[in-house]
């Protein structure tokens, strides 16, 4: 967006979940648990505004004011990922007085505090504009475009996403239904198809073959996964089927995902992997 010609005006907004917010003997809200810091020295690298949601309503949060209430979700129920609890929903008549929709995702009143805090850093710009501030950029031919990455040797990337595409591919190792094929196939480029192993109907399986050796992990070819069931169920309307055991490490873990005839039959349905990602959970 910053090598865009038209130069839009770019804000980075950071976002807090409290009910996400854990550690250190603390189950929700904690004010360091986001990388926030590490967003931030991002924005100041690329001269960025930066305005935050923790910096702007933790204290309201943490005393329980209303509009900011963490304690319930104003439109359905969430999880609590610190202690694994069910997060209630608000009742009819006090859904103002929370900020989260289920725990996670901002409500109706959320969204507005979000709204303000981007509207703000423009109405101050608004204003020094109108008392005719003026501040001139230097001009120097060796300042024009982004400065180099930030990371030092890191590639310049001008991509929004992380795909795997063709790697991805062989991990399937045996499959019924699926196939691998592209999800937008009019599409010129191979990103924009959007490449994958894709399921139609239920009784469609794939299995997939990784390593779960820690020690064997590469940034090249190997994927790591690491699945454990939580403990309560969490009570969505999106069927899942989790081992009720840890999956212990081998250099060939064996994958099975099988779509399930568990809900009425829509007129369209898609189940589609294009990658697997590495999460250890504690």
């Amino acid at each position: 967006m910053l090598q865009r010609p038209s130069q839009p005006t770019l804000l980075l907004l950071q976002y807090y979940p409290w009910m996400r917010s854990f550690g250190d003997g603390v189950t929700q809200g904690l004010y360091y648990r986001e990388p926030e810091t590490e967003m931030t020295v991002i924005g100041q690298y690329y001269d960025l505004p930066v305005v935050s949601v923790r910096a702007a309503a933790w204290r309201l949060m943490h005393e329980g004011i209303d509009g900011f209430k963490a304690d319930k979700g104003a439109h359905s129920i969430g999880l609590n990922w610190g202690n694994k609890s069910i997060i209630p929903q608000a009742e009819a008549g006090e859904v103002d007085q929370y900020f989260y929709s289920d725990g996670l995702h901002p409500g109706p009143g959320g969204a507005r505090v979000m709204a303000e805090l981007m509207i703000h850093p423009l109405a101050v710009a608004v204003e020094e504009v109108a008392e005719g501030v003026q501040v001139e950029e230097r001009q120097d031919p060796r300042l024009q475009g982004l400065p180099p990455p930030m990371i030092p040797h890191s590639p310049s990337i001008a991509s929004s996403a992380c795909y795997m595409l063709e790697e991805f591919k062989p991990l399937v190792k045996k499959a019924q239904g699926f196939l691998y094929r592209p999800e937008r196939p009019a599409r010129t480029s191979v990103l924009a198809q959007k490449w994958g192993w894709s399921g139609l109907q239920p009784g469609e399986w794939l299995q997939l073959e990784v390593s779960t050796m820690l020690e064997a992990a590469s940034p090249q070819r190997n994927a790591t996964v690491f699945l454990r069931a939580w403990e309560p169920p969490i009570p969505y309307t999106v069927f899942l089927n989790y081992p009720l055991h840890n999956v212990t490490q081998h250099p060939r873990c064996r994958l099975r995902v099988e779509i399930m005839n568990e809900r009425p039959q829509q007129a369209e349905q898609k189940v589609m992997l294009a990658a697997m990602a590495v999460q250890l959970l504690n």
